[in-house]
């Protein structure tokens, strides 16, 4: 779906110029499934990786330590969705008010306020890094190799950010193809690059030899950096040439949505402090969450390797990218709810975009019900997409499995957190979420740790706690939601 024509600049108010179309299935479904796609392809980035490196020598230390990585991965996407939550939130409210020239100048600026807090970040992540693995509980060959590989990851926070922040713009106005295509690019990139990063010397995957630098998982940290930096370059080009990015800032009058928007621009050249507070407000309570979820993930990661070491450690983070197609199912149509409630939301229908966000919950939730069928009736198969056939990983295996049968009761109410988490934040409200969130994974560390080392549980009864706490999770936000509190809420 493309934006609406710009109307004339004497429309200054929202008004009822954006009417939508009548809430359909398909109407979702067209926004959902390019953006679905561009999550199987980010999905794609992650198994690359872990494929090529389940299949190093040592590959249950080497998974644990990506295991590890992937948890300060969440924690970048988290500081990135500073700004990326609030660009799809306040931009898709301009497009709904047929502002676009508003709409590109915030766009613009959350996109020059993504890349500045991906360098600070960059610089951050380098010195956080030894800290966390060193805390982690992992052995010391998995500390070594994770700490560059987050390193790189971290370092290249610029590219990550800009791109997703692209991504957030392009499903403002309501256009997934484009992200769906620059993702894309990125993976087939990411997936040339690994092997011949990863492998090369004495570092090769069993049964054959491949030509390369041989720099473990640092390369293929090396070769998602690049990938990103690609993706986003293209993303952003796009963008400029279709008009979605605009430095130049239009009058007051294009950029007040209401009579409490703040307009004052700063003193700082080229970032305007006013439209980073407008996006700040919608995108801090999703950063706290996420990092909150990160820091306590890592401590439940300590819990998991004191239970079970790496191969417990390497279990859960091979469990995690398995359970990754419900999350990407889930964010797929959350993408939709996001774009089509701001829009609605912006033309002044918040009934309707009530319907929409508890439609495309019912459609995500048809989805992850699938899936969970599948991970808990043929697990083995999923199994031996990561991990390589042998004594070595056959415990790391084992354990992957019970993760993926027991989380299977928890994705279809994890669906309705994630969908309507992105209606609240296309209604710019996003801190009934956090606050739901931050309660329950709070919840996980004393209670894995009383069930699996107090009682005697064992690892499973860790698993059995995130199942449980993310079930709840999605039944209390769905509760939050039918109470329309967001429907008053203001950008």
């Amino acid at each position: 779906m493309t934006a609406p024509a710009a109307g004339p600049p004497e429309a200054a108010g929202p008004g009822p110029a954006f009417v939508p179309h009548p809430t359909s299935t398909r109407e979702i479904l067209a926004l959902a499934t390019p953006a679905l796609l561009s999550g199987v392809v980010q999905m794609g980035y992650h198994w690359v990786n872990q494929a090529w490196v389940g299949r190093l020598p040592a590959g249950t230390t080497a998974t644990a330590a990506l295991s590890v990585a992937v948890f300060l991965t969440w924690a970048l996407h988290a500081v990135g969705s500073l700004f990326v939550v609030g660009s799809s939130a306040v931009v898709g409210r301009y497009v709904g008010a047929l502002r676009d020239d508003a709409a590109a100048y915030v766009g613009s600026q959350g996109v020059r306020w993504a890349l500045a807090l991906g360098f600070v970040a960059g610089g951050i992540g380098t010195v956080v890094a030894p800290l966390v693995y060193g805390g982690a509980g992992v052995s010391a060959e998995a500390v070594a190799a994770g700490t560059r590989y987050t390193q790189i990851v971290w370092a290249g926070a610029f590219a990550v950010f800009g791109q997703v922040t692209c991504d957030a713009i392009w499903r403002a106005h309501g256009n997934t193809r484009v992200p769906l295509f620059t993702s894309a690019l990125g993976l087939v990139l990411n997936a040339v690059l690994d092997p011949f990063l990863l492998y090369g010397g004495d570092l090769q995957p069993e049964g054959f030899r491949v030509p390369g630098l041989g720099l473990g998982l640092a390369g293929a940290a090396t070769a998602t950096v690049v990938a990103s930096a690609v993706a986003f370059a293209v993303s952003a080009t796009l963008l400029a040439r279709r008009g979605h990015l605009r430095a130049a800032r239009p009058a007051d009058e294009r950029l007040r949505l209401d009579p409490r928007t703040p307009l004052a621009r700063g003193p700082l050249p080229a970032l305007d402090l006013a439209v980073a507070g407008r996006l700040l407000r919608v995108g801090l309570p999703p950063a706290i969450n996420g990092l909150f979820f990160v820091f306590v993930y890592l401590k439940l990661s300590h819990i998991v390797t004191d239970v079970g070491g790496d191969a417990a450690q390497a279990g859960l983070g091979v469990g995690l990218r398995g359970e990754q197609v419900a999350f990407l199912v889930t964010s797929g149509f959350a993408v939709a709810a996001t774009s089509l409630v701001a829009r609605r939301m912006g033309a002044g229908r918040a009934d309707d975009a009530a319907r929409v966000a508890w439609r495309a919950t019912a459609i995500a939730s048809a989805g992850c019900l699938v899936w969970s069928l599948f991970t808990f009736l043929a697990p083995d198969a999923l199994a031996t997409l990561f991990l390589a056939d042998g004594p070595d990983n056959a415990l790391a295996r084992a354990h992957a499995i019970a993760y993926w049968q027991i989380v299977a009761f928890c994705l279809v109410p994890q669906a309705w957190e994630g969908v309507l988490e992105g209606a609240f934040s296309g209604a710019g409200m996003t801190v009934p979420p956090m606050v739901v969130t931050m309660s329950l994974v709070a919840a996980r560390v004393p209670l894995a740790w009383w069930l699996a080392v107090e009682q005697g549980r064992g690892l499973y009864a860790i698993w059995f706690v995130i199942a449980a706490t993310a079930a709840l999770r999605g039944i209390l936000i769905a509760v939050w939601f039918s109470r329309n509190t967001w429907k008053r809420r203001t950008v």
